[in-house]
């Protein structure tokens, strides 16, 4: 997912992690923020890990939020809990 920041925000800030209805106990999901094209946050998080994302984002254009999934295993569920710019 991109959104277009228009230069007009300083802060992203996010908890990311498996939902807690995940099926699956073994995944592992790589979540990355990248600004302006370029990756600035990257962590890879199994069941039962969350992250607090909190980035800079002073002359950002675009941000593009994504997961990816490193396992073979699909009942499984991310998100990415109150998302904010500020």
């Amino acid at each position: 997912v991109e959104f277009n920041l228009e230069r007009k925000y300083s802060r992203f800030h996010a908890i990311v992690g498996q939902l807690d209805d995940s099926i699956d106990s073994t995944g592992v999901f790589r979540f990355e923020v990248k600004r302006d094209g370029v990756v600035v946050y990257s962590k890879d998080l199994p069941l039962g890990s969350s992250d607090t994302i909190d980035l800079d984002m002073t002359d950002t254009l675009r941000v593009q939020l994504s997961v990816t999934r490193l396992s073979d295993r699909v009942n499984a569920h991310t998100g990415w809990g109150d998302p904010t710019v500020q």
